[in-house]
């Protein structure tokens, strides 16, 4: 993967992102949603589930720039 690239996921795989560490990332996800099958809520891989909490600790953009 290189900047720019675009990516196809297929069924049943995850798509884990990561950025060099102090460095921001923009990651943007388009959904197709299949008839009678529509997307509603994410799913997410168990040992990562602590990401979700308001005090994880991950990396954000500096208010003061």
């Amino acid at each position: 993967m290189r900047q720019g690239d675009t990516v196809k996921i297929t069924d049943a795989n995850d798509h884990s992102q990561v950025a060099a560490p102090g460095y921001g990332m923009y990651y943007l996800w388009a959904i197709r949603h299949l008839p009678g099958n529509p997307y509603t809520v994410p799913e997410f891989t168990e040992e990562h589930l602590w990401l979700n909490q308001p005090d994880a600790p991950i990396w954000r953009p500096r208010r003061d720039r």
